[in-house]
């Protein structure tokens, strides 16, 4: 209601950099936190575990954070004198979603999953919420769009630090080895390289499926179209990714923990019971979107977002459902440490992505950014898929 088209499109593609530079930079860290975490914590340096990902965080999510207000300064000069806010706002924002991952990831990791539901409904609610506030009492503008989101995820980084420290201090271990220090932080680091560097290109593909639609639409729609694009998009994914996220952190440390102590079995359970229940999930929540689309847009959408969005939630709809069926392979290859599977299934995606828009775009406008998802998502679970049975396979 706070937002113009307009406004809501130009503050999208700003703080899409910033998702882009979070799933190159900081969350595969966050990914290695939650799965390293365990065989830490067997040892007893849990504790010792988590400030070193925490620090490691802090400086990956600084240097990154420097790197992107320098380029934003650099290609996108200031026209104005409020503008020059929008290149702190976006590397603030990263360095505090960066915090806010890390912090989440140990509670997971804890089984502390009434606090990490808090956090998420922090986010998922909170964010919108007090950004529409700001809008209401300043003006709609992406620099207020933008610096407001960077405050509250400011507030949220204070939260999730000090619940966090509270959970890893209730369980400091103690290490008496006075070697421990230089040779596990060698350990941890050579770890995490292995882990995470796969995971680099999974980011930057994660990316161009998920996001890099918008950067192609302007140069084919109006401002106002990637914003009324953007808004369905939001709309759509948040209820899938919302359940996906639950489902995967309410099991993960328990797969996880299976993983650390080898007990294939229940781990092959787990992941045939998360493959049920996302197949199951998926399939309610398109056909209720295609039942019940018109009546969510006149709930939940301002009326110049609302036209002849009916098809787009649909074609949305079903592509994240093939998605959230993608996450239970998704945890597999965390908890097996081959993230190097992710990588190329998502490097074929974004092929897919990046063709599908180049041809469906100019035909279909946003309607085509949609079926491109859709086609994106659905090719992306058949290569998991494929890729899991064939590790599976009983070798001759």
């Amino acid at each position: 209601e706070h937002a113009s088209r307009a406004t809501f499109g130009e503050a999208k593609l700003l703080i899409g950099l910033v998702t882009f530079l979070i799933g190159v930079v900081v969350r595969p860290f966050a990914h290695f936190t939650m799965r390293q975490y365990h065989d830490a914590a067997e040892q007893g340096l849990g504790h010792r575990f988590h400030r070193f990902a925490r620090r490691s965080q802090l400086v990956l999510a600084l240097a990154t954070g420097g790197l992107l207000a320098a380029g934003l300064l650099l290609f996108r000069p200031p026209a104005t004198q409020a503008a020059w806010l929008i290149p702190l706002a976006v590397a603030g924002m990263l360095v505090m979603q960066a915090m806010v991952g890390i912090e989440r990831s140990i509670l997971i990791t804890r089984n502390r999953q009434a606090a990490t539901s808090f956090l998420m409904v922090c986010q998922y609610w909170g964010l919108p919420l007090l950004t529409a506030l700001a809008l209401y009492r300043t003006s709609d503008t992406p620099t207020v769009f933008v610096a407001a989101q960077a405050a509250i995820w400011a507030m949220l980084a204070g939260i999730a630090y000090w619940i966090a420290g509270s959970v890893t201090r209730e369980a400091e271990e103690k290490v008496r080895s006075p070697e421990w220090r230089e040779g596990r932080i060698r350990e941890w680091i050579i770890e995490a390289r292995r882990f995470v560097v796969p995971m680099l290109g999974i980011g930057f593909f994660h990316w161009i499926v998920s996001i890099g639609d918008r950067y192609i639409l302007v140069g084919f729609v109006e401002m106002s179209e990637i914003g009324k694009y953007a808004a369905v998009y939001g709309l759509i994914s948040a209820p899938f990714l919302a359940l996906g996220t639950l489902m995967a952190r309410l099991i993960q440390p328990f797969f996880y923990k299976a993983a650390a102590t080898r007990n294939d079995h229940r781990r092959r359970l787990m992941k045939l019971g998360m493959i049920g229940f996302a197949t199951s999930i998926a399939v309610a929540a398109a056909v209720l979107v295609g039942l019940l689309g018109d009546v969510a847009a006149r709930l939940l959408l301002a009326e110049e977002y609302r036209e002849g969005v009916r098809p787009l939630m649909v074609w949305l709809a079903v592509g994240f459902g093939f998605l959230t069926v993608s996450g239970s392979f998704e945890t597999e290859a965390f908890a097996s440490k081959k993230t190097v599977v992710m990588t190329a299934g998502y490097g074929m995606a974004a092929a897919v992505n990046i063709a599908a828009n180049l041809v469906l775009i100019p035909r279909n406008g946003i309607l085509g950014a949609a079926q491109a998802t859709c086609l994106t998502f659905a090719v992306y679970l058949l290569i998991l898929a494929w890729f899991d049975f064939r590790n599976k396979r009983p070798k001759p």
